[in-house]
């Protein structure tokens, strides 16, 4: 058995892919399931050692991505987190800006242009 997030875009599941493989060191997406005209239909991502599934709806639908539910990245420097925030910030908008908090001493919350949101810090040393 295995649990797996399972995300749905509305017409930008490829370039979502794509933008998020390329953040990460190790990322990485394939297609799995391709549409009628070659279109990606189902992808396979994989980054920070988390598989994910993106399915691009065949259907447009009222609802999106909620801030309830997002992706959470533990870094372990600044810079990176620097560099995480501002690369998915652009075209989107902060929840919490970066800062000191008393759960991180450097964190940040946002949603991205694709609707998505990301919960990026330093997880504090136990």
């Amino acid at each position: 058995m295995r649990v797996q997030p399972f995300l749905m875009f509305q017409g930008t599941a490829a370039e979502a892919a794509e933008t998020y493989a390329g953040l990460f060191p190790d990322g990485s997406f394939r297609i799995e399931q391709a549409g009628p005209d070659g279109e990606a239909m189902l992808l396979k991502v994989s980054i920070g050692g988390q598989d994910l599934s993106f399915l691009e709806s065949p259907v447009p639908h009222a609802f999106g991505f909620t801030p309830t539910f997002s992706l959470k990245v533990d870094c372990d420097t600044r810079a990176e987190v620097d560099h995480l925030y501002g690369a998915l910030i652009d075209g989107g908008s902060a929840l919490m800006e970066l800062g000191e908090y008393p759960f991180s001493p450097w964190y940040g919350w946002l949603t991205d242009r694709f609707g998505l949101s990301w919960q990026i810090g330093i997880s504090p040393t136990e």
